[in-house]
Formats: C-alpha cells, structure tokens, sequence
C-alpha cells in the first residue's frame, strides 16, 4: 500500500452503540434500584416505627397504591351532578320573550334548511333569500334572549332551566353555521 492510500471503513463502529446500550442498561438499574429502595422505605414508615412521622404533621402523605381508586369512600348515588339544581323559580320556559324567540328560531332553521335545499338544487337566488330571511329570524331570536340569559346564568347557575335554554340557543347556532358564508 502506498503512503496515500487509505483503507476505508468496513461499516460503522460498534463502539457509539455498545456506549449507548451499556448507558441504558445502567440507567434502567438505577431506576429498578431506586424504586426497590423507595418500596422498602414506605413500607417502614408506614408501620409505625420511624418515631419522627409518629405524628402525622412532619412528612408528606403516604402515596396512593397506583390500582386503588381515589373516588372509593365517594357514594356514586350522592355524587353531584352538574345540572340536577333546580334553584331557579318555575315557568321560565314559559317566559314569553323565550317562547316568541323559540318561535322565531323555529322559523328561521326551517328558512335555513329550505334555503340548503335549494342550493342542492342549484337555486342560488332562493337559496340566498332564505338563508338572510332565516338568518334574521335566528339572529332576532338571540337578541331577545341574550340579556336575559346571561342575567339566569349569574343568578341561577347549573340550573336545569337555564341548561334548556342554553342548549336550545346552541342548536340556533348550529343552524347560523350551515349559512354563514353568505353575504
């Protein structure tokens, strides 16, 4: 071989992978180690014969086993459920702006829908009459209940009442959504 010759290599060096693994094996040693050493530890202070924990107030609490549920001593029939108050009075379903508005929505999904029908059929000119008619009336049904409901949602919250009428203004949403492109 000449001076200006060089070998080249055959492949890759073993040495950075047998670095690597050697590095996770003592890493995952250490691991198995310190958990062993936590195990035994726990297990000594909660017998009751470490003397500075005997009163409860120097060390931190003893860790939850990880299968054990948290909720256990929780009676699932008492459990609270989110909307089950009824703290506000009775009939404000049958407040009549609520009712006209509902009325109003009604309407307009019903435009909304006709109007998505008759873009389907390819008329553009009723289409887009429809969805403003019914985008009015949906808009004018919000604004006879928006005061109103953020007053029941400060006053009476998670109330069942109030839900219904939240979920009744979302559904108008949805219905604004299918129309909100057009100009």
């Amino acid at each position: 071989m000449s001076p200006r010759q060089r070998s080249e290599p055959q492949g890759i060096s073993m040495a950075p992978v047998a670095i690597i693994v050697v590095l996770i094996a003592a890493v995952a040693g250490f691991l198995a180690l310190s958990s062993a050493k936590d195990d035994a530890e726990g297990g000594a202070d909660s017998s009751g014969s470490g003397g500075a924990d005997s009163s409860g107030s120097g060390g931190a609490a003893a860790p939850a086993d990880a299968g054990s549920d948290p909720f256990a001593d929780l009676d699932p029939v008492e459990a609270p459920k989110t909307y089950e108050r009824d703290t506000a009075p009775a009939g404000l379903l049958e407040n009549p702006d609520y009712v006209r508005a509902v009325a109003l929505a009604e309407d307009g999904i019903a435009l909304v829908n006709e109007a998505l029908e008759a873009r389907d059929a390819g008329d553009e000119d009723a289409y887009k009459a429809k969805a403003n008619e019914g985008r009015d009336k949906i808009f004018e049904a919000k604004a006879l209940t928006t005061d109103w409901l953020m007053e029941l949602q400060d006053k009476y919250p998670k109330d069942r009442q109030v839900r219904k009428i939240e979920t009744s203004r979302r559904s108008w949403d949805r219905a604004l959504k299918k129309v909100k492109n057009l100009n």
